[in-house]
């Protein structure tokens, strides 16, 4: 599968922001776009996700990556698809934005199972609320940092750090 067709694909699904192509590493592909970068509206995202899972294949989820922007918190889901593909992986990043104030969005565990782990732990750090997650258990932090999001600018522990170094 390549980025244009996946592309094509999540275009055809709809909700995309805005989207973009790149030859990313130094596979030897002829120079062809390997990754693809999508911004989605909150309310695509799984729908999306469980698209490609059925269209294209399951993906491989490499991560959750998560980031305090402000008033708005932005996950970004690291997916790959064909891997044993003759020119290689592409890898599809999904991105979405959460309102700091009310940061919650449905879990993908139901469709990716391993999701469960980067979820727990974007939970834990940044306090995104996963809906429906199967285990919403802490993986790192103790109970006395209930309330508190360590990747979260301008957290109460985070300045704490900050005046101890």
């Amino acid at each position: 599968m390549t980025t244009e067709k996946i592309l094509y694909l999540l275009n055809q699904k709809g909700g995309i922001i805005k989207s973009e192509m790149r030859q990313v590493g130094v596979a030897d592909n002829g120079g062809v776009p390997n990754t693809v970068w999508v911004e989605l509206q909150k309310e695509s995202l799984k729908s999306s996700i469980n698209f490609l899972s059925k269209v294209v294949e399951t993906p491989h989820l490499a991560t959750i990556s998560g980031e305090d922007i402000g008033d708005e918190i932005q996950l970004t889901y690291h997916l790959g698809f064909g891997y044993e593909e003759e020119l290689g992986e592409v890898t599809v990043n999904l991105r979405t934005k959460l309102l700091k104030s009310a940061p919650s969005i449905p879990t993908i565990t139901d469709i990716l199972q391993g999701a469960n782990t980067a979820e727990r732990e974007i939970s834990e750090f940044l306090g995104v609320h996963f809906e429906d997650s199967p285990d919403s258990r802490h993986l790192f932090l103790t109970k006395e940092y209930d309330g508190i999001y360590p990747w979260r600018k301008g957290e109460k522990y985070a300045r704490a750090m900050k005046e101890a170094a």
